[in-house]
Order: structure tokens, then sequence, then C-alpha cells
């Protein structure tokens, strides 16, 4: 009688485990569905001038031709590597 009582708590309290485990990851999934996510590339609100931009990146990146380029700073991408642009 004790075994079949045992057994029947321990099949109940699995039950609950398992069906708190479900709530889990379904509060989990809902949070990452509602939460708006960061994605590389999306259009933003903000207004931001593109020579603002380049000077701003060219701080970070003071190596980077392009960035000189469409800057039109081409003396200082002559000096980085004069073989980049060619005449």
């Amino acid at each position: 009688m004790f075994n079949i009582n045992v057994k029947r708590v321990s099949q109940d309290l699995l039950l609950y485990v398992v069906i708190l485990f479900i709530l889990f990851l379904t509060a989990i999934n809902l949070d990452n569905f509602l939460t708006p996510k960061k994605v590389l590339g999306a259009a933003s609100n903000e207004k931001v001038n593109e020579q603002e931009f380049w000077e701003s990146f060219l701080d970070k990146n003071p190596n980077y031709i392009p960035g000189f380029i469409e800057t039109k700073q081409m003396d200082k991408a002559n000096k980085i590597d004069p073989n980049y642009i060619t005449p």
C-alpha cells in the first residue's frame, strides 16, 4: 500500500514539474516575441547627417580609405595608401 502511494505522489510531482517547466518556457518565448529586436541595417527614425556620420566613423576608424573617399578627402586617402586610388 505504501508503494502505490509513493508512486502516485512521485507521478503528481513529476506532472507539476513538467507543467511548471512548460509555463517557464512559454513565458520566455513570450518575452522574446514581445521585446523589440535590434537588427543590423534596420532603418532608424533618427536623421543623421551623412557628413557627421562619416566624421564620427573616421574618428573611430582612421585608416578606412573608402570613408575618406566619401568625404572627398583624397589627400588623406593617398597618405594612408598611395596605391589605393589610381590616377
